[in-house]
């Protein structure tokens, strides 16, 4: 497998739900890092794009064009809109990084991985499916264990505790120190 090199990366996508219901949710953790980035990286607001029907930021980073994208699809769909830019803008699956939340981690936990299955994530099988390959980057933020009597969908949808919400941001930092 090829090493990860940040300046390859062309589209770096988000996922999570959209409105404010799901603000501060486990399953938006890959939305969240996308702001996070966008305001460290100094990129310019969100606006959304109709024809992708995602939130997009465009700015250059080490003279490299990038596009930052949170699908406003809702997490199971995912894929639309990411397939629809990465045609549009005429890039290979390598030139992609997808950051989401991961159950199966634990809280704290970041791992950068390559061509690898969903492991259940539907919005990740989603840009799977729509992409047809796993040939991309995936950041994965561990958000578990999911505790018992809980089920994985309403653990996802619960919002972070007050303790977990000031750990965010350094969390958030050691996963930029992986990307760069």
């Amino acid at each position: 497998m090829s090493e990860f090199n940040l300046d390859e990366i062309k589209i770096v996508v988000g996922l999570g739900n959209p409105g404010t219901e799901y603000e501060n949710t486990r399953h938006n953790a890959g939305a969240m890092l996308l702001e996070y980035l966008r305001e460290k990286w100094e990129f310019p607001e969100f606006k959304h794009d109709k024809y992708s029907n995602a939130m997009l930021s465009k700015g250059t980073r080490n003279g490299n064009q990038v596009v930052l994208v949170f699908p406003h699809t809702y997490m199971n769909e995912s894929g639309k809109s990411v397939a629809y830019l990465m045609e549009k803008e005429l890039l290979q699956p390598s030139q992609l990084l997808v950051l989401h939340d991961d159950k199966d981690f634990l809280f704290e936990e970041i791992k950068l991985q390559k061509e690898i299955s969903s492991a259940g994530h539907k919005g990740v099988q989603s840009i799977i499916d729509s992409l047809e390959t796993s040939n991309f980057w995936r950041l994965r933020i561990g958000i578990g264990p999911v505790p018992e009597p809980l089920t994985t969908d309403i653990f996802v949808l619960q919002k972070f505790t007050t303790e977990e919400i000031t750990k965010l941001e350094s969390i958030f930092d050691n996963a930029t120190k992986i990307l760069q």
